[in-house]
């Protein structure tokens, strides 16, 4: 009899395990799709304002299609990618490393990012290296970015913030400070856990996204740290290794 309930508590854990597991992939697979939905609706309302008001701009409405049809792909991308989870969860990340321009990719993820930053009155200030290559994974390196300015267009609405690059021989630097509220230091640690979020703010969210960008950097050889304090913003600094493990 012992042994039966010892093997029906085995199967019991191993049933709430698996639950956690499918409730944390869906919590980070809702997060990361949800990310390019507002652009995406930002983008055709623009659009549909443009068509409304005539006469039309031919260039102007092509150009609203091309970026709506980027967050699409982002979209399908991001999902083939998300399906690893279960590696992403337990640290072996599937990494598809090749020469990257760091540079390049967060000028890039800005123009996608646009229409978030412009709805939450954020100015915007950029100290980019140029070049900047590595070799790294092109993907995960935009979720990285995308995750961090995002945040600091949300949580530091109509303030200022700053994104710079820079490099040396070994090493490359992205930071991105913004000038917020802050964060308490006592809460440091915990916006790099999963479903943690700043106890103080009023943004709802899963809770995933610090803690994906932490995985990916950690994954990619590389550390991200925080400094922060209430009232004086927060800077994020990602140093990656220019060539990743």
């Amino acid at each position: 009899m012992s042994s039966e309930i010892d093997q029906l508590r085995e199967e019991l854990a191993q049933a709430a395990d698996a639950i956690e597991q499918r409730d944390s992939m869906l919590a980070i697979v809702a997060h990361e799709l949800r990310n390019p939905i507002s652009p995406v609706m930002m983008s055709l309302d623009v659009l549909a304002l443009e068509v409304r008001d005539m006469p039309l701009d031919r260039d102007a409405i092509l150009r609203r299609v091309a970026q709506a049809r980027r967050y699409v792909e982002r979209l399908r991308t991001d999902l083939d990618r998300l399906l690893d989870f279960s590696r992403l969860r337990t640290g072996r990340i599937d990494l598809q490393l090749a020469e990257v321009d760091l540079s390049a990719l967060v000028v890039e993820e800005l123009r996608d990012l646009e229409p978030q930053l412009r709805a939450s009155e954020c100015e915007l200030r950029l100290t980019l290296e140029e070049p900047l290559k590595g070799h790294w994974d092109r993907m995960r390196l935009r979720q990285v970015i995308w995750n961090l300015v995002s945040n600091a267009g949300k949580y530091a609405a109509g303030a200022l913030v700053e994104i710079s690059t820079r490099g040396d021989d070994k090493s490359a630097w992205l930071v991105v400070r913004d000038h917020g509220p802050g964060i308490a230091a006592s809460e440091h640690q915990a916006v790099f856990k999963q479903f943690e979020r700043v106890k103080s703010s009023s943004h709802t969210g899963f809770g995933v996204g610090l803690w994906l960008v932490k995985q990916i950097v950690e994954a990619l050889g590389g550390t991200i740290d925080l400094e922060s304090a209430v009232g004086q913003g927060s800077t994020f600094t990602v140093t990656l290794p220019r060539t990743a493990p």
